[in-house]
């Protein structure tokens, strides 16, 4: 349960405006995923960085529970109809929230579809990009992109306007080191995870373990995950009689289920920024990913050719991916240099810290 003194749903606490830094954030969201998994690590971003962070936030979303245990985190509890209320008359008769929009250092919008409603402060406030399409941007009068890719289609479609853009991923927390043996596995173990939906690419990979299986390639994929995709992914796993590859459902220690493996694989057909693929580069696994914008991201703008942390694939292509993964299986060293490059490159730019680092100098208007 949430404790009680953190949840603010008519009152606000002095000593939150009185702190040095604090960030709004303001969401209508009620579904799992995405926007409430980024609340929980911006919050746990902004604890390192000694910043407040305050959610106005529907009563009924999913993270309620996480992000109330965290000491940094006031919540702001609005039924969906008030919600909706309030944000269409700009909180004008919601006293104590317009004065927290006037104390905060930066306020973040996490639904695009309220950039329009919500600019008394244009200076200060922030539209966060979550899902990378470009629609009702055009209003916001600064955007927080999650990938270069999402940025430059905002730039195509909007061509004449000159709204201040930035390109902020995800921060990951960074955990003690995975040491692995230095001697080659006899199988070598392929983990990948995520819903088990058609996007997400795991027919693609069933049929990428049958052409391992045809290769002799020595490894084994395991994927972790569970939705709508699970019985036909199963069905075909038995129709082809593969013994390659598996389906375990999903688990809360995933990064222990990382420690085991050697490679990760991300199949999907789109994202904009992958978590997965951040929490497998800090457990130092060697990633086999397609070209969607999020695995762009990773590969064409924070690792670089002379320390590689994996291989691209075209999306939908189960031959490519075979490739890859076949290349990876069978050079051990290969895979030894892209683990090191994985978690340094992990630790160093894409870390919680990092993270808060940059919320500090957008708070101080010194973000670049």
């Amino acid at each position: 349960m949430i404790g009680s003194a953190k949840i603010y749903d008519d009152e606000i606490a002095r000593d939150v405006v009185a702190v040095s830094k604090l960030i709004l954030s303001i969401t209508s969201d009620r579904a799992l995923g995405g926007i409430n998994n980024s609340l929980k690590t911006y919050s746990k971003a902004m604890t390192m960085a000694d910043i407040r962070h305050v959610i106005i936030i529907s009563k009924s979303a999913p993270a309620l529970d996480e992000l109330g245990q965290m000491d940094n985190v006031k919540l702001i509890l609005l039924p969906a109809l008030i919600m909706r209320f309030h944000i269409l008359t700009r909180f004008l008769l919601h006293r104590k929230i317009r004065r927290l929009m006037a104390h905060a250092d930066a306020i973040f919008l996490h639904n695009g579809k309220h950039a329009g409603q919500i600019n008394q402060h244009a200076d200060k406030t922030y539209v966060i990009n979550h899902n990378g399409k470009a629609r009702r941007l055009d209003r916001a009068s600064n955007i927080i992109f999650l990938n270069h890719a999402a940025k430059q289609n905002f730039h195509e479609t909007f061509n004449k306007l000159t709204t201040p853009c930035h390109v902020m991923g995800h921060g990951f927390d960074v955990g003690d080191e995975i040491v692995r043996p230095q001697q080659p596995p006899e199988t070598v173990k392929i983990i990948s995870a995520g819903r088990l939906m058609e996007k997400k690419g795991y027919r693609d990979l069933v049929e990428t373990a049958r052409i391992l299986a045809d290769k002799n390639t020595p490894c084994y994929i395991t994927i972790f995950g569970e939705g709508p995709d699970e019985a036909y992914l199963k069905q075909k796993i038995a129709d082809y009689q593969l013994h390659n590859i598996g389906i375990q459902p999903w688990t809360k220690t995933l990064r222990a289920e990382y420690a085991k493996a050697d490679i990760f694989c991300a199949p999907s057909h789109g994202e904009s920024f992958s978590l997965v693929i951040g929490e497998a580069l800090e457990a130092g696994l060697a990633i086999a990913a397609t070209r969607t914008n999020g695995g762009l991201e990773y590969f064409n703008h924070y690792a670089s050719e002379a320390h590689p942390i994996g291989r691209l694939s075209d999306i939908g292509s189960a031959e490519q991916m075979a490739d890859v993964l076949d290349e990876l299986v069978r050079n051990h060293e290969l895979r030894r240099q892209m683990s090191t490059n994985a978690r340094t490159l992990l630790t160093t730019r894409l870390s919680l810290r990092v993270l808060g680092e940059k919320f500090t100098a957008l708070c101080d208007k010194k973000l670049g």
